[in-house]
């Protein structure tokens, strides 16, 4: 495979992985645009009210997030969330890892091996941003993580050879 080969490769891959991004974005803003709809609805009724009341520490939690525009928190969340992905792909590609704990698994093994340290190490990147709590940094990355986490280690598969030890 020639370096122009590559280089056609490389473009083709990342503009798949751009794609998808860019669904996983709008799958974020939207669900964090619905999440402020249904949060301004709950407040308006006595018992939303009445929540703010005697549970101020989780409604601040909350307004937290929701005071960032879900399309920027949404973008940031999404770029956190493909780094960690194409970095933990990359280390596993070439350790080996990918090839075991990857590709002869099913959903659930996946989700197992690479998508729960994953959505860790985002939320722990996303929290460190924002100042979010644990459960709500978890589950934003979550939802990015679950979408994008396939297509990275694809795109990563297809473009970084593996390490094969002589003997």
């Amino acid at each position: 495979m020639g370096f122009f080969s590559w280089i056609g490769n490389f473009i083709k891959e990342f503009a798949s992985l751009f794609v998808v991004f860019i669904i996983s974005v709008a799958v974020c803003a939207g669900l964090l645009y619905a999440f402020n709809i249904f949060w301004a609805l709950y407040v308006s009724t006595p018992i939303g009210r009445q929540f703010i009341k005697l549970f101020g520490s989780d409604a601040a939690a909350i307004e937290r997030i929701l005071s960032y525009r879900p399309l920027f928190l949404s973008v940031h969340i999404n770029l956190v969330v493909v780094k960690i992905c194409i970095a933990g792909g990359a280390i596993g590609r070439l350790l080996l890892l990918v090839r075991y704990l990857y590709e002869y698994r099913g959903f659930w093994g996946r989700l197992f091996f690479w998508g729960v340290p994953c959505i860790c190490l985002s939320a722990y990147f996303i929290r460190i941003s924002f100042n979010f709590e644990w459960t709500a940094a978890l589950l934003l990355s979550a939802i990015c993580t679950l979408v994008l986490l396939n297509r990275c280690i694809q795109v990563v598969s297809r473009l970084l050879p593996e390490i094969r030890f002589l003997k």
